[in-house]
């Protein structure tokens, strides 16, 4: 499908790695070099001891440099954030505050237009600060996927789709296809340079995409997953 949408990155900066789940995905785009941004030491000692050709950069990815901010661990790895946790939920199974050093993109990046870049930015509420702190890098990359909240993940603080494409947009880039999650919390939203007139085409052939993968999944299962990636009956 990638091919199709000439999604075609040689590196790819993934800031809120947890434990590198997506490098498989990222192996299969033809990708060169992954680099790794991550906060929970725990994670930063897993990804450099299993993916040793990778660059992994240890701290919290905002819009500062060497301030050091409270980082809240919690029982699913892929949950710590920068971002307090809320005092009125159970999404979330705090464990413990530890205290971390902050970087900008900006100051471990220096433009290279030779790359095809693609940046994924997944980091629980703090997305607005890792962009804010990109603004050079941004210059040089191609492709920015973020993974943006649509109900509350039990954090005090979640950017919006608006404030997202808003911040993304004067650096150039537009929003075009996006991927929700299987019980519909969270999307991954892929924003790309471009004319209104690409973006409109990449949604169409990801619609037609998606339209014959499901019936694809009809006529070897016998019904219609609602997401092409996900069936939910199968799933159960």
């Amino acid at each position: 499908m990638a091919h199709f949408l000439r999604i075609k990155p040689d590196l790819v900066i993934h800031v809120g790695a947890d434990k590198g789940q997506n490098r498989n995905g990222y192996l299969k785009l033809g990708v060169n070099k992954i680099v790794w941004c991550e906060a929970n030491p725990s994670n930063v000692k897993f990804l450099k001891k299993n993916y040793p050709n990778d660059l992994v950069i240890s701290g919290i990815v905002s819009d500062e440099n060497s301030k050091r901010k409270n980082f809240y661990l919690m029982h699913n790895t892929s949950s710590g954030s920068a971002i307090a946790p809320s005092h009125d939920t159970n999404l979330l199974k705090f464990r413990k505050i530890i205290k971390l050093k902050t970087f900008t993109l900006d100051s471990v990046f220096k433009p290279n237009n030779s790359s095809s870049i693609l940046l994924t930015i997944d980091v629980q509420g703090l997305e607005e600060r890792v962009i804010i702190g990109a603004k050079k890098t941004l210059s040089s990359v191609n492709y920015v996927i973020v993974e943006i909240a649509l109900v509350s993940q039990g954090y005090v603080y979640a950017p919006t789709t608006e404030s997202i494409n808003s911040i993304l947009f004067k650096s150039g880039f537009k929003p075009s296809i996006s991927r929700i999650s299987h019980d519909e919390s969270y999307k991954d939203q892929l924003f790309i340079r471009g004319s209104n007139t690409r973006i409109m085409w990449i949604k169409i052939i990801d619609n037609i995409f998606n339209c014959v993968m499901r019936f694809y999944h009809f006529l070897k299962k016998g019904h219609f997953p609602k997401y092409h990636y996900y069936c939910i009956t199968c799933d159960n």
